[in-house]
């Protein structure tokens, strides 16, 4: 989509702008069942269901918890 606005505090880094659309995107795609791509899906979940940000971290972790080993 379209970024409509963007606002940057003034001691706000540069990358925090980069940080900020690219978890604005993230939301918006997961979101929407309709544009969610078969690769894309998570077992288990519905398309459509909504995550918070740490989650997709997570879900791009080798290990889980994280740091642990056979967890």
């Amino acid at each position: 989509g379209a970024i409509l606005g963007l606002f940057r505090m003034p001691d706000a880094t540069i990358f925090s702008i980069d940080v900020a659309v690219a978890k604005a995107r993230n939301e918006a795609y997961y979101n929407d069942a309709t544009q969610l791509q078969p690769i894309d899906q998570v077992p288990g979940v519905a398309p459509g269901v909504a995550f918070t940000n740490r989650t997709y971290r997570y879900l791009a972790e080798p290990r889980f918890p994280e740091g642990i080993d056979g967890a």
